[in-house]
């Protein structure tokens, strides 16, 4: 790859970067090789637990960053399934382990085609925030 990749709503350009920052749905950094978005479907025949998640923000700045995961069932809409707020000033980690077969919103597990990301906001500019999950994937 010879620079970074945009997804984009279409939209003018200018030296390869869409103009409208709001329309850039993805980013690839060159040299990443991939997104650095945490975007997951459950693949279809399957259904998904999540066992594991995390988050975290660097110590680089004092501030705050609200982590958010979000599910759309199937033609349906984002909900917001959890919230969990790290500080650098504080616990700049937050981590969660599920018992085996326990989905963070339902029992019987993540159905197929089930969209899932997680979102960061930060309280101050250029904050590091990641965010992590695990999800088992067990034939329907």
């Amino acid at each position: 790859m010879a620079g970074d990749l945009y997804v984009y709503e279409d939209d003018t350009i200018t030296a390869g970067i869409p103009d409208t920052a709001t329309k850039v749905r993805g980013h690839i950094f060159n040299g990443n090789n991939q997104s650095l978005m945490s975007h997951f479907t459950i693949p279809h025949g399957k259904t998904g637990y999540i066992t594991s998640c995390s988050a975290g923000i660097s110590k680089k700045k004092d501030g705050l960053s609200n982590v958010r995961m979000y599910f759309r069932e199937f033609e349906k809409v984002f909900q917001v399934k959890g919230t969990e707020t790290v500080s650098s000033t504080g616990s700049s980690i937050w981590s969660c382990n599920y018992p085996f077969f326990r989905a963070v919103y339902d029992h019987n597990g993540i159905q197929a085609k089930t969209d899932i990301k997680l979102t960061a906001d930060s309280s101050v500019a250029d904050a590091g925030v990641s965010a992590s999950y695990t999800i088992l994937l067990v034939d329907d």
